[in-house]
């Protein structure tokens, strides 16, 4: 067991510039001084490769070429990594704190022990305005195992995965334009176990209103798709629960216009106690 463990952190990035910089000081910065940095670029047009020339000798590797999506970039990060845990997070997405991996270094370890592949930790995720919008998303396995056979999700921006888990060509199935994430934890998940981290690891940005439903729908679609390809035995309620709520949302939307709906869904959300999503 490597008590020192070499961690790969993966950036996907596609006309990214306004916040990879961000991003990348957030990993570079990160106090545990076992790390590797592999960043995809689509083939950017808006400054984000003169960005990565500028960090070319602390980036461990990158690339700018175009590529069929998200999960192909990540399939070819894997191809060059070293760390027996890899991680993947968005271009627009950061590190909570600079000491963060040094402190959870000690529970990857700590799931190697308890026979667990998959380590995860609570993310915040934050609107196009930097205003935090749901504070400690994910919660334990024994909470979010029962999600899953329900068709919920794991947030999984900022987990950490085994080398193990990509082993005999085990990536991503680049079929998919939004739940490639999703079928690989529910493929690798449904009979296993995960190891919870109870702490904030990332912030995640969210989008606004038109995006998010938009994204939403096209998500909850292909992940009905993905549960039927895989014969999950257990009834996604969730996730149809989830296209009713977007389908009653683009609704309202269309009859009453947007700004209308923007402040239905932040009043919901205050009755539920929540941050609101686009008012801030």
């Amino acid at each position: 067991m490597e008590s020192s463990p070499l961690i790969t952190i993966i950036v996907a990035v596609y006309n990214g510039a306004k916040t990879l910089d961000r991003c990348i000081d957030s990993i570079l910065n990160q106090t545990w001084p076992h790390i590797e940095l592999i960043i995809m670029d689509g083939g950017s047009t808006d400054g984000s490769v003169e960005l990565l020339k500028r960090y070319d000798k602390e980036i461990t590797y990158w690339e700018s070429k175009p590529d069929r999506g998200i999960y192909h970039a990540w399939n070819k990060a894997l191809g060059h990594a070293e760390g027996e845990w890899v991680c993947f997070i968005g271009s627009d997405d950061f590190f909570i704190d600079e000491g963060v991996l040094e402190r959870i270094v000690p529970e990857l370890i700590d799931a190697i022990k308890h026979n667990c592949s998959y380590a995860y930790g609570q993310v915040d995720l934050y609107s196009d305005k930097n205003q935090i919008v749901i504070e400690k998303a994910n919660e334990s396995w024994e909470i979010m195992k029962k999600r899953f056979k329900r068709g919920g999700f794991l947030v999984h921006s900022g987990s950490f995965h085994h080398k193990s888990m990509f082993d005999n060509g085990g990536g991503f199935n680049e079929r998919y334009k939004i739940c490639g994430d999703k079928d690989f934890l529910f493929r690798k998940l449904r009979f296993g176990n995960a190891y919870y981290i109870n702490e904030v690891i990332i912030r995640m940005s969210m989008g606004g209103l038109s995006y998010s439903l938009d994204a939403k729908k096209k998500m909850v679609e292909e992940a009905l798709f993905i549960w039927k390809d895989i014969h999950m035995t257990t009834f996604p309620w969730l996730l149809y629960f989830s296209r009713m709520k977007i389908t009653c949302y683009s609704l309202i939307k269309s009859i009453f216009g947007e700004r209308f709906s923007v402040k239905l869904a932040d009043a919901l959300r205050r009755l539920r106690g929540e941050n609101p999503y686009w008012d801030q």
